[in-house]
């Protein structure tokens, strides 16, 4: 008999394999169920405190400081971890709190008081110094193991042990519960937060990158400068000291000088270093100064102190230049109808409807100092006219933005070069032709201009011009008083910062800049640079200083129309103080 078998069903022993399986899958996805939902909290945990940490930096950008410790509920962006427990926080109080004389607290530092203490096991660790904040999330046995939210006053280390560190507990105002160690934990340094909240360059520095030459025999001045870092409440912002002995008959104040200041040196306290005296002997000195701020933060730079010898050639070098004709004339760079000629300059070359300019290239900062600029000029083209007509039309002694091109050059004639220049600028202009249309006098004169402008009374991108009826615009009693032929000294002054005399000395003086300028004052007092000139100038004009003109270049500009001129300028010097 045959017997037929059904191929398609299963044996009882197969079910039970079949079921020992299933039973085996359904308990491995038990089992890690609980390790996937702690991951899983982990990682959003990780997050909320990445969302946090660019909360707080954000509102850091704005604020110029770190929140306390209430303001941190309010900046953060959740306040509690994944397992419902809040974040905690912990903040160096220097980088809280706002003191005075301090516009910035986050990029005027460079140091905190929280050190964090990383362990890789138990006796391997890595010390992060200056950290300036951290956020903790007490993980899945809600335990702070860490540190508690507080506002660091004192140096304090912040240990994080490795994960797992058995028996640990160093928050326990939390639980006291030593356990394995699970907290989560962010922070941030100082030069992390720096960075993002967009600080621009070093914390405290010296500005000065050299100083000025000196003279045997001359009266010398010199200021050394700083920025930044955290200023002392009284007494001067900064300490200084001085490595390096200064030539005879020259003082400094604070005086404070060692041979070691960073090891016991002897430290003196003011805003800056002041170099004054008369030197009696020659010479090259190196002289490395150091500043310190009130959060003992330090920064040194070396300087070159030259003394030279006393010249008896008036045609050399005004003393205290920085940049000379004698030293530098070959580094102007010329555009248009000039030519040189030893150490001299000739601008306009008797030839009609040109532009001149002569632009030294190297930038020089103006902003919180003082620039003293000395030169003589001499008409070759001797009007003999009464009413200065025969030729034209003048020239200028300008400072210019610093980025402006080294071959620009303003319009021809009545503009001489500087107007229509095109950038922020400021010049003593000397002026031989009468032009109603720009509101000149009928005299040669003299007049401050601004602003790529050239016209007398006239609103500029740096405020209105002078008219030729203020202080900031002169002639003489004679229409050519300028063109005959004679050799005129020109000696210009701007005093950026508190100028009493612009009524400036308020929380915004570093924006305001007097400008003085003298013409035909005597050679023997009026061409040392070192000192400030105090006769009374022959025009002088207030003006708010842009901030396109914190650092500048400088030379001449000239302009010829319809008539021509030829002017010779020499003996040039110019030393930012």
């Amino acid at each position: 008999m045959k017997r037929i078998f059904n191929s398609k069903g299963l044996t009882l022993v197969e079910v039970a394999i079949v079921l020992v399986i299933l039973g085996l899958l359904i308990g491995l996805g038990a089992s890690l169920i609980g390790p996937l939902t702690k991951r899983a909290k982990i990682n959003e945990t990780k997050e909320t405190l990445n969302a946090n940490v660019e909360a707080i930096i954000s509102w850091v950008a704005g604020n110029k400081r770190l929140p306390n410790t209430n303001e941190f509920v309010n900046v953060i962006r959740n306040r509690n971890d994944s397992w419902g427990k809040p974040f905690y926080y912990i903040v160096d109080n220097n980088l809280v709190q706002q003191p005075v004389g301090t516009e910035n607290k986050i990029c005027d530092r460079r140091t905190t008081n929280i050190t964090v203490r990383v362990y890789q096991d138990v006796s391997t660790y890595q010390d992060i110094p200056n950290v300036a904040f951290l956020i903790i999330s007490s993980g899945e046995n809600y335990n702070n193991q860490t540190a508690g939210t507080q506002q660091i006053t004192t140096a304090t280390t912040i240990i994080i042990p490795y994960n797992d560190a058995p028996n640990t507990d160093y928050y326990t105002n939390d639980f006291n519960r030593p356990e394995n160690y699970d907290d989560i934990v962010k922070w941030v340094t100082l030069d992390e937060l720096r960075i993002k909240a967009g600080c621009q360059g070093a914390q405290l520095k010296i500005l000065n990158n050299e100083l000025p030459y000196g003279y045997v025999g001359s009266s010398y001045n010199a200021t050394i400068y700083a920025e930044g870092g955290i200023s002392f409440s009284s007494g001067g912002r900064y300490q200084w000291c001085r490595e390096g002995s200064l030539p005879s008959g020259l003082n400094a104040n604070p005086s404070n000088a060692s041979s070691d200041c960073l090891n016991g040196g002897n430290w003196g306290q003011a805003d800056s270093i002041s170099i004054t005296g008369t030197p009696t002997t020659q010479g090259t000195y190196s002289l490395k100064f150091y500043v310190r701020d009130n959060d003992g933060n330090t920064a040194s730079k070396t300087l070159v102190l030259t003394i030279n010898p006393q010249s008896s050639d008036q045609n050399g070098s005004p003393p205290g230049s920085q940049v000379s004709f004698v030293n530098n004339i070959g580094q102007f760079q010329s555009t248009g109808a000039v030519n040189v000629v030893g150490t001299s300059v000739l601008m306009g070359l008797s030839t009609n409807n040109t532009t001149g300019c002569f632009w030294y290239p190297s930038a020089y900062q103006l902003s919180g100092k003082t620039m003293r600029a000395f030169f003589k000029f001499k008409f070759l083209t001797i009007d003999t006219s009464s009413t200065s007509t025969q030729y034209a039309d003048g020239f200028t002694f300008a400072l210019v933005t610093s980025n402006m091109p080294n071959n620009a050059c303003g319009s021809l004639g009545e503009y001489i070069g500087f107007g229509g220049l095109g950038y922020d600028s400021i010049a003593l202009e000397i002026d031989t032709y009468p032009n109603s249309a720009r509101g000149d006098t009928s005299n040669n004169h003299v007049a401050v201009v601004k602003g790529g402008n050239n016209t007398h009374g006239a609103s500029t991108t740096m405020g209105t011009n002078p008219s030729c009826q203020s202080s900031g615009c002169l002639a003489g009693s004679n229409a050519t008083w300028l063109e005959d032929g004679v050799e005129h000294t020109a000696r210009v002054e701007i005093i950026t910062g508190c100028n009493p005399a612009c009524n400036n000395c308020g929380s915004n003086q570093q924006n305001y800049a007097l400008f003085r300028a003298w013409i035909d004052c005597p050679t023997s007092s009026c061409r040392d640079l070192n000192q400030n000139y105090t006769a009374n100038p022959t025009v002088s004009h207030c003006f708010q200083l842009p901030t396109t003109m914190n650092s500048v270049k400088f030379g001449f500009t000239q302009g010829t129309g319809a008539s021509v001129q030829q002017v010779e300028i020499n003996d040039f010097g110019i030393g930012f103080f």
